[in-house]
Formats: C-alpha cells, sequence, structure tokens
C-alpha cells in the first residue's frame, strides 16, 4: 500500500504511476518526462533481452522527445507507452520487476491520455 502525508489542502487526482512516482492533473510535461526517464532507467538495470530492450529503449526516447516538444503528439505518446506495457507484459519467463515496470508505463499511458496536452 502507498501511504504519504499531506498536511494541507485538498490532495484531488494523484496517479501512482510506480512506487513513490507520482503524476496529478496539474503535472507539466517536465514532470512526465521525468518519470519516463525514471522508468527508462529502471528498465536499463532489468534483465530482458536485447532484442527488445533496444526496441523499447528506442520507444521510451521517442516519447521523451514528445514530452519536450511544443506541441506533443498526444496519441502517439500513448500509443507508445500502450506498445512498451504489452510488450512487456508478453515477454515469458520475466520477473515481478518487469511487470512493475509494465504497470507504471501503463500508470503513465493513463496519464497522458487524461492530461498530457
Amino acid at each position: 500500500m502507498a501511504m504519504f502525508e499531506q498536511h494541507f489542502g485538498h490532495v484531488g487526482e494523484v496517479y501512482n504511476v510506480g512506487g513513490n512516482l507520482y503524476l496529478s492533473k496539474d503535472s507539466s510535461a517536465k514532470d512526465f518526462a521525468a518519470a519516463v526517464a525514471r522508468i527508462r532507467a529502471e528498465l536499463a538495470e532489468l534483465s530482458i533481452p536485447e532484442a527488445d530492450r533496444g526496441e523499447i529503449d528506442a520507444e521510451l526516447g521517442e516519447t521523451l522527445a514528445q514530452a519536450d516538444a511544443d506541441k506533443p503528439d498526444t496519441d502517439q505518446v500513448v500509443g507508445r507507452l500502450e506498445r512498451i506495457k504489452a510488450r512487456l507484459e508478453s515477454m515469458s519467463g520475466v520477473g515481478a520487476a518487469v511487470l512493475g515496470v509494465a504497470t507504471a508505463v501503463g500508470n503513465l499511458a493513463a496519464w497522458a491520455a487524461k492530461f498530457f496536452v
């Protein structure tokens, strides 16, 4: 269970992207990019096939480029994240850490679909 303390005001919608990585409706493209970069770093440490790693890393790189764009293409960002999630979930013999990252990627896609403009 994720817990955090809130000592002031109303929290509203908060997306627990993964572990202690949170985004809200007020999060910026910079916050989103930081979340993608963190997931990218986590994936670099996990044991997944090199061919998959390279393609997923390229997709995450394109997602970061969109996050830095003046007018990011939300559909492309969400599509990339959903493809990454599906690819991670379809890998056989991967551990819980890989599936945890897949869940985090799915949560990022859900946030991006709703708030990333």
